[in-house]
This record gives C-alpha cells, structure tokens and sequence, in this order.
C-alpha cells in the first residue's frame, strides 16, 4: 500500500513540476512576440499595416498556446501511461518474459509503421517549440525561398512567400534543411545592390551618385551612418561595385533594394552611363563577313 502511496505523490509532484516549467517556457515565447516590431513584411509604421500588424500578433500568441496546450496534453497522456505501467510493474514480472517481450516488439512495429511520419513531425514540432529556431513573424530564407513564417503547428510549418502563396513544410523537413533567420537576434541588416559600370565612366561620379541615392531612400536605417560603396571586381568588360547600407528590418531592406535599383537605372539611361564596354562604333571599316570570298 505504501508503494503505491509513494507513487502517487510522485508522479503529482513531477506534473506539477513539469507543468510550472512549460508555462514559464510558454510566458517567454508570449512575451517575445509581443515585444516583435515587426511581423515579415508587415510594419507597423505604416498606419495601413497597423491593424495587419496586430491581428497577425494576436494569431501568433494564440498559436503559440494552442501548441502548448497540445504538448501539456500529450505529456500528460506520457505520464499517466508511465503511471500505469508503474502500478502494474508486479503483475508484469509474474507473466512470462517471452510474452511481454513479443507484445512489445509487435507493437513498437505496428505503431512505427503506421504513423511514422506523423510521430516524427509532432516530436520536431516539439523541439521547434522549445528550440527557438524560428517563431512566427520571423523572417527566413529555406533554399531559393524567402517569406514569413505565418504559422507553425504540431506537424508542418507554414511559410507566406513575398507573392502571398503559402509554402508549407513538415516540421520534420524543417528541422533537416539549413535556412537562414533574419529576425533571429535582431531585424536590422545590411542591404546591398550590385551592379556594373563600363571602365569609360567616371567612377568618382558614379559613386557620389550611388550613396547619394541611397542615403535619401526612405527605407533605410534612421539616424545611422551614411551608405557604403564598394568596388568588388574587375572584370574584362566592366567594373562590380557595391552601394550598402543598413535597414531596420528585413522587409525594408527588400524596399530598400528595389527603391535604389530602380533609381540607379533612372538615372544611369538620364546620364547614358553603360554597363559593360559591349559598344564598339564600325563606322569607316570595311567588314567582310567571308573574309575569303570577294
């Protein structure tokens, strides 16, 4: 009696334990999402984003504790099993060791057969939850794919890509591929443009005008230095250059890229500034295009 007794006191001690740890788990993952200021490409500064922005927080605390509500449920299941298992312990070593052991194997088999992935994408799901790796409203780039993470549930991941198609993936499959996190510490980055210049541009000029262009964007970083240019390669044709500067988050820096190329192509066909020595004048030269035919 006083076996079962112990046990019980245990196994109350250990829920109570584990459930206290997974609600201060839960807290931090709350209290992180609601101190984001931003949400992908959803920003708050932008008053017609504002009510975006706090309807996809909202969604994104309450998936937070609908997942956790499913892995306290599933612990407890765990633990109630345990719990049985335990209080049988003595019937069990009285059954044949051969029997015990035959039903555990068909079982283990059945089981792995039958929902293998399934099991594999809820025990990933678990570990994205308490990994950290990733959270809603993050911005991630999977292989040639780059968008938010819109949301995340037990079994697969979702991710909402720059023309609003949704790209979902197992959370198994995310565990495995490498991805990059651009929100992970901070939102901030560096965003950089590349582009080409013919070696009979005047360089000098070409470099005011870059940095000029880049400083006076709206999407870059405010109050931070000025924008970085940058020769990176000499080429047979033309010269690589490189205008960065920082932004302060993700989603601007697309803006901020797309706003100074489109800016730099304004004004390089305003100034008839080329790319590459790809021109070559044939006025004056007699070109036979069958040098031995007449």
């Amino acid at each position: 009696m006083e076996y079962y007794i112990v046990l019980t006191i245990v196994f109350l001690l250990l829920t109570f334990a584990f459930n206290f740890w997974l609600n201060k788990i839960e807290d931090q993952n709350v209290s992180s999402l609601e101190n984001k200021k931003n949400m992908g490409p959803i920003r708050p500064k932008i008053s017609k984003f504002r009510e975006a922005f706090k309807k996809t927080k909202v969604k994104a605390i309450e998936n937070v504790g609908m997942r956790f509500t499913i892995i306290k449920r599933l612990v407890f299941l765990l633990w109630v099993l345990l719990f049985v298992v335990v209080i049988f312990f003595p019937t069990f070593t009285k059954t044949s060791k051969t029997t015990i052991s035959l039903l555990a194997s068909a079982s283990t088999v059945l089981l792995g057969i039958a929902s293998r992935q399934l099991i594999e994408n809820i025990i990933s799901g678990v570990v994205i939850t308490f990994s950290k790796q990733f959270n809603i409203g993050d911005t991630v780039m999977i292989g040639e794919t780059y968008g938010m993470v819109e949301d995340i549930t037990m079994t697969h991941s979702v991710i909402k890509i720059w023309d609003s198609k949704r790209y979902v993936v197992p959370n198994s499959e995310m565990l495995r591929e490498k991805f990059v996190n651009y929100t992970l510490i901070e939102p901030s980055q560096w965003a950089t443009i590349e582009f080409w210049i013919s070696y009979n541009e005047d360089l000098n000029m070409i470099k005011e005008l870059a940095v000029n262009i880049a400083d006076n964007s709206q999407f870059k970083k405010k109050d931070e230095h000025h924008s970085y240019f940058w020769i990176i390669e000499m080429g047979e044709k033309g010269v690589k250059c490189w205008i960065s500067a920082m932004t302060d988050s993700p989603a601007n820096g697309w803006d901020f890229k797309t706003d100074v190329r489109t800016k730099l192509c304004l004004k390089f066909c305003e100034l008839g500034i080329k790319p590459h020595l790809t021109f070559a004048s044939l006025e004056g030269k007699d070109i036979k295009i069958h040098p031995g035919i007449d």
